[in-house]
This record gives structure tokens, sequence and C-alpha cells, in this order.
């Protein structure tokens, strides 16, 4: 009884629409699948840029680029004005198709089955225009894609981002009200609040820092930990016995990686304990037959399960490889324990630090610093250099993403509301960095 309702009811509404408006109703169907297709592949190829290819978009200043860059700046106000529109457009395509197959393209077919067959014909395509081609190729091609629907995007964005932000604020609401939340950054500032507020009268400092260390172990990689290579002493191994006391003397280390010819080409590890028996043989000893196994891991591991590795194979000492196979940094049990209880110093450390509070407003850092450290001593949200950084994990990196080259000493980088000036930098590596910030972040 329905089905003939509605198959009345368009029939009754083609038979009365003049041949001028048949011609606007096909433009509007052209557009609201082109509009369709735009923001399905757009869904794709939005959210599979990578901080590689974000770090591409912020080097280019082309129109396309940096409006792709606004949009991802409010992700999922983004993603739910998309979803809207593609509700909208549609429900839109359903009509209009309904509308546009008239009885007399189907002779043969009256009543309900004339209803089904238009219900099939408007299926299809939506899956042929809304789903698959233009998934398939922001599939294969998001960058493209993104470049090619940024204007068409951006234009369903200001239409639709007030009902939009509505979606969005009933979901937060939701996942709120059901004890949902997926955004790491936000539980762990919920933690930090807790322990702020709740345990001021009887936890200290540094106890606070602690607990908020094991809070946060869980997500930190072996990328934030490691020592990076530029801060790796290693051992060359074609040096002689003499050469290799006075190294191990020298740098006060118990443990040393060892390389053939760079440090790309580590073929081991010296422990420092295993030269104490030699230490009176001959300068010609072969001490490669004390060259231990190397333990490689790649940069993108935990570093809560390199700390069971480390416990199963019972060694403190690990090499960091990138996707390539070159060798990032090492990182030891120490850096993995700091992670927790801050930093561990011992005799052999120096006492003085270059990371300075100046006032609420200027801080001068140590270019090596790790962004979420630079977070903590101006008392700020680690997200917030979110939108200007890329898949850099310290200041250093941070000033060269924002550059795009090797900056000068003295030279000023202005990036939102932050202000980086180069201090110090020697052999392409920056050493000292200030950093300003807008005293309404504060």
């Amino acid at each position: 009884m329905y089905s003939k309702f509605l198959y009345n009811s368009s029939s009754f509404l083609i038979a009365t629409l003049p041949q001028s408006t048949m011609v606007v109703l096909m433009i509007l169907l052209l557009v609201a699948l082109f509009m369709l297709f735009m923001n399905s592949g757009a869904e794709i190829a939005f959210f599979s840029i990578g901080h590689k290819d974000l770090k591409t978009l912020r080097a280019k200043k082309y129109p396309g680029s940096n409006r792709i860059l606004t949009l991802l700046q409010k992700p999922q106000l983004l993603i739910s004005s998309m979803l809207v529109g593609n509700m909208v457009f549609r429900l839109l395509i359903i009509l209009l198709c309904s509308y546009l197959l008239r009885d007399e393209y189907f002779p043969l077919i009256t009543g309900p089955l004339l209803f089904i067959l238009r219900m099939i014909i408007s299926i299809f395509i939506l899956l042929l225009f809304g789903e698959l081609l233009p998934k398939v190729w922001a599939a294969n091609n998001p960058i493209r894609f993104a470049f090619y629907s940024s204007t068409f995007v951006h234009g369903n964005f200001w239409l639709f981002k007030r009902p939009g932000s509505w979606f969005a604020s009933i979901t937060e609401r939701l996942e709120r009200a059901l004890g949902i939340d997926n955004d790491v950054n936000t539980r762990l500032e919920q933690i930090d609040e807790a322990m702020n507020s709740n345990s001021a009268v009887y936890t200290s400092e540094e106890e606070k820092n602690i607990l908020k260390g094991i809070a946060q172990f869980g997500n930190i990689t072996v990328r934030r930990a490691m020592r990076s290579r530029l801060d790796v002493q290693g051992i060359e191994s074609s040096i002689s016995f003499a050469e290799l006391k006075t190294r191990v003397a020298e740098q006060q280390y118990s443990r040393f990686p060892v390389f053939n010819g760079s440090l790309d080409s580590i073929i081991g590890m010296i422990h420092s304990k295993d030269l104490l028996p030699y230490l009176d043989h001959s300068d010609d000893f072969d001490w490669k037959q004390l060259i231990r196994p190397p333990f490689f891991i790649h940069e993108q591991m935990l570093v809560e399960d390199l700390l069971k590795s480390f416990q199963a194979n019972r060694i403190h000492f690990a090499v960091v490889v990138d996707e390539f196979g070159g060798t990032e940094g090492i990182i030891t049990m120490e850096d993995i324990l700091e992670e927790i209880v801050g930093e561990i110093r011992d005799e052999y450390d120096e006492e003085d630090s270059v990371n300075i509070r100046i006032d609420d407003f200027n801080f001068i850092f140590e270019g090596k610093l790790m962004i979420n450290e630079a977070c903590k001593i101006m008392k700020m949200p680690n997200k917030i250099f979110d939108a200007i950084r890329g898949d850099s994990e310290t200041i250093a990196g941070l000033v060269l993403e924002l550059s795009g080259k090797f900056p000068n000493v003295g030279q000023e980088l202005i990036a939102q509301d932050f202000t980086f000036t180069i201090l110090e930098a020697a052999q392409n590596r920056i050493s000292k960095v200030k950093i300003s910030i807008a005293p309404h972040l504060q």
C-alpha cells in the first residue's frame, strides 16, 4: 500500500513537471552526484595524509595545500560536516532519481515493480559514484585527490559546519556519558588534572611527576625516549686495544656501540666491565672477541614493549633503526626509566641545563629537548604544538619543519601564537632555541 502511494505520487509529480524544470533537476542531480563523489573520496584522502605528507604540504605555498591544512586543523568538525553533506546529497539523489525515471522509459513495468526498479537504479548510482569510484581513487592517490577536492570540501565545510558541530557535540556528550574517550591526549590531560587537584596536599611534586610518567608510559615510542645518533659515542672496530681503553676512560659510559666505518654499520656492543679482566694485556690484544651481539629495534616501537624485551633477553642496550635500516640512535634501560621518574643524574652528568624559563612568555630550550618536555616546562598541554608540528619529536626538529631549511642564528620563525628564535647552531645542528608565546595562551 505504501509503495503504491509513493509510486502514484512520483508519477503524478513527473507528469506535471515542465520540460525546463526537468533540465534543472537533471543539472541538480549531476551537481549532487559530483559533490557526493568529492565528499566521499575526501573522507579517505584527507584522513590518509601522514606526517611526512603534511610536512610537504607546509613547504608548498599553493592555495590547495593551505586549504587542506586549514581544514585538518579541525578534524572532528571536518568529518562531521562531510557526513552531514553526504547524507543530504544521498537523499537528494534518491529523490531526483525517482522523479526523473519516468514511466514511459519502462513501458513493460508498472506498479510496485517500477518503484523497486527505481530504488535499485538509485542504489547502484550511489554505490558507484558515492562509494566505489571516489574511495578507490582517494585510497590510491590521497594527496592528489585532496588537492582536487579541497575547494569543494571547503565549500561543503562552510555549508554544513553548523549542523556538523551539533552532531559532533552530541557525539561528544554521548561518549562522555558512556565513559568513552578515544583521544589519548585528552585522557592524559584528565589524569594530570586529577593528580594536580586531588593529591596536592599528600603528594610531592616529584611523586606527581612519577605518577604522570606511569600514566603516559604506555603511549611513549622509542623515538621519543632514545638518544639521537648525534649524541651517540661509538667505537670504531679497527682501533687498537690501547685506544679502546682510552676512549672508554674518557667517555665514562658503560656500554658502547661498535661499528665498521659509520654508525649505520653497527656490528655489536662492548661493555666496559668486560674489559676489566684484560686491562693488563698488551696493546695488540684482540678485543673484538668481547663484542656482544647487537639488539636492533624500530623507532616506532613502544617503550613498554621494549622494556619487556629487555627483561626477557636480559639486556639493557638497543640500537634504534629507521625504515631503511639506518641508525637513528640508541636507547638504554636508563632512558626508559627516565620516562617514568624523570632525569637520572650520576656523577658524570653535567649539572647545568640550558632549559631556562625567562618569564611566563619566554623560554630558552636545548634543540634536542623533546617537545613534550618543553610543554611541561612551559606548563602547557602536550598537544599545544599539534597544529604546527608534523612528525618531529624535538624542538630542533619542529624548527626545521617550520623553516623548511637549516635556519641562521638569530633568525625568527613565527607560527600561529609562537615565535622561535635561533640562538645557537653549529655543524648543521640547532643547539639552542628561544620560544616566545602569545600572552593569551597562558
